[in-house]
C-alpha cells in the first residue's frame, strides 16, 4: 500500500520562504499564487507555477527562490531534505542513492549521511571520480597497465613513456610504482 509509484505527491513550504515555496518529496518546487507589490507601489497578482531547475557545475539541480527582491540559489536535494526529513545535522551532507545526483526524491533516493558514507555511494554507483574518471585524468586504464607492463619488461625509460603519453615523469612514476589512485 506504501508504493511511491502510486501515493499522490506531497507538497511542504520551504522553509524561510513560507507561503512563496513548497518542495515535493518527488523533488519538485513550486512558487504559490500570491499578491506582490512592485517597486511602484502597484499590487499584483502572481500565479504559481512549478520551477525548472537549472544544473550548477557539479550537475545537481538547483531552483532560484526570490523574496523582498532578493534572489538565492539552493540545491534542490537539500530543499527536499529539510522539508522532509530535518535540518541538516552537524557534520553530515546529502546523500544520494543509486537513482543518482538528479533524482531528488524522498525518501527513495536522499538522506543525510556522512562524508564517507557519501564517498561509499559513489564508489557502489560507479561515479566516483578516481582514476580515468576523474576530471583532470590524462590516462585510461589501458595506458596505465601498458606503461607497466612495457616498463616491468625493462628496456624503457620512465622519460620515455612520460614524453610518449605526453604527461610528467613524475605521473609514469606513480604509475609503475602503483599509486597511480583507484588501480589494481
Amino acid at each position: 500500500m506504501n508504493d511511491p509509484a502510486i501515493l499522490p505527491e506531497r507538497w511542504l513550504p520551504v522553509a524561510g520562504y513560507e507561503g512563496y515555496y513548497e518542495v515535493s518529496d518527488r523533488g519538485r518546487v513550486r512558487s504559490l499564487d500570491r499578491l506582490v507589490i512592485d517597486s511602484r507601489g502597484w499590487r499584483k497578482r502572481w500565479h504559481g507555477r512549478i520551477l525548472r531547475p537549472g544544473l550548477n557545475p557539479n550537475s545537481y539541480f538547483v531552483v532560484a527562490l526570490c523574496r523582498d527582491g532578493r534572489s538565492k540559489s539552493y540545491l534542490v536535494n537539500r530543499l527536499v531534505l529539510e522539508a522532509f526529513d530535518k535540518p541538516c545535522p552537524e557534520g553530515q551532507e546529502s546523500r544520494h542513492g543509486p537513482g543518482g545526483k538528479q533524482d531528488n526524491r524522498w525518501p527513495e533516493n536522499l538522506c543525510w549521511g556522512t562524508k564517507a558514507e557519501n564517498e561509499a555511494d559513489k564508489l557502489r554507483d560507479g561515479t566516483d571520480q578516481h582514476g580515468e574518471r576523474g576530471p583532470g585524468a590524462k590516462l585510461t586504464w589501458a595506458e596505465v597497465m601498458d606503461i607497466r607492463q612495457r616498463y616491468a619488461a625493462g628496456g624503457v625509460f620512465q622519460r620515455e613513456l612520460a614524453s610518449e603519453y605526453r604527461v610528467t615523469r613524475q605521473t609514469i612514476g606513480d604509475v609503475v610504482n602503483r599509486t597511480w589512485r583507484e588501480v589494481a
